[in-house]
């Protein structure tokens, strides 16, 4: 349970954004939702199990979040979670191809769904500090784990997400703020609204089903359960999770091993220097052509991909 927590949601408005804000009211938490849509996330402030305070805020600009941060801060007396969920939601770019992608829609995505999570973090890290640790969560996407077709400058964005929560783990460890990161594949929001849209043009058996309907029916031809994902994102923010993440004892230190010089490097911990851990051998790796139906996340990216084709 999250009573008697506060927590700072970015794109809280609508989209998984709302979802994860009506998630965590449910178990008992305060919640401070950011959106540059002021009376979308109000109505969805209100709404909550427990009516929470909605802020209109670019969180891509760093003089506008730590305004906001300060009025969360004034009125809860300071916050215990973050979740860096806002982002543009959707590919740039008129087909979304690398060629067809303006310097200036590039920069956007990476701002939207990369700098966005940097300010944030920065802003919140100080309040976090204050009270003694707490949680941040980032909303990062399959497409920074996989390759997408259509999808270079938002595959870049989310791969970077992913990379900077593991940073942030590691330097924030010894303050007890636990970092991770939540990659969504196929989850209902606004986004596979535009996409189902493309669908049911070219997929004849689609056309006379809604954009939920279509929707699903891409879950159940591309999910091995056939059914919708969630994110378990509450599981991540309760206290007992740091028992698993826990930075009041440091790790075990690996024994020393001596690899070629090109493969030396410096660790620290503390002022202590160690070397780097040993490299297990790999074995072969036999590569066979699958038998079967592609993987989920391949069979995903395709049929995104063929909209933009």
């Amino acid at each position: 349970m999250l009573t008697d927590k506060v927590a700072l949601i970015t794109g809280g408005a609508r989209g998984i954004g709302a979802g994860i804000a009506r998630a965590m009211a449910g178990q008992g938490a305060r919640v401070a939702l950011l959106d540059r849509d002021g009376p979308e996330a109000e109505r969805t402030a209100a709404g909550l199990n427990i009516p929470g305070l909605a802020i209109a805020c670019d969180v891509a600009i760093e003089t506008d979040v730590d305004a906001a941060v300060s009025v969360v801060v004034e009125r809860f007396s300071g916050f215990d979670i973050v979740v860096n969920n806002a982002g543009v939601g959707h590919p740039v770019g008129s087909s979304g191809r690398l060629e067809d992608t303006s310097v200036a829609a590039w920069d956007e995505q990476l701002v939207q769904d990369l700098r966005t999570a940097f300010v944030v973090t920065k802003a919140a890290v100080p309040h976090l500090k204050a009270r003694g640790g707490g949680a941040i969560v980032n909303i990062a996407s399959i497409t920074g784990l996989v390759g997408s077709p259509g999808m270079p400058a938002q595959a870049a964005a989310k791969a970077g997400m992913i990379s900077l929560t593991k940073s942030l783990a590691l330097d924030y460890a010894p303050h007890d703020i636990r970092v991770n990161a939540i990659c969504p594949g196929l989850v209902w929001s606004r986004p596979w609204e535009r996409l189902t849209a493309g669908l049911k043009r070219r997929v004849p058996e689609f056309a006379d089903l809604d954009a939920r309907g279509v929707f699903l029916e891409v879950v159940k031809r591309t999910v091995p359960l056939g059914r919708e994902q969630t994110l378990a994102i509450t599981f991540l923010l309760r206290d007992s999770l740091q028992i698993a993440h826990s930075s009041r004892k440091k790790p075990r230190q690996p024994d020393p091993v001596r690899l070629p010089s090109k493969l030396r490097l410096a660790f620290s911990w503390g002022s202590q220097a160690l070397p780097p851990p040993p490299v297990p051998a790999r074995a072969p790796i036999t590569r066979t052509r699958p038998t079967t139906n592609p993987k989920p996340a391949a069979a995903v990216s395709a049929v995104i991909g063929s909209l933009r084709a």
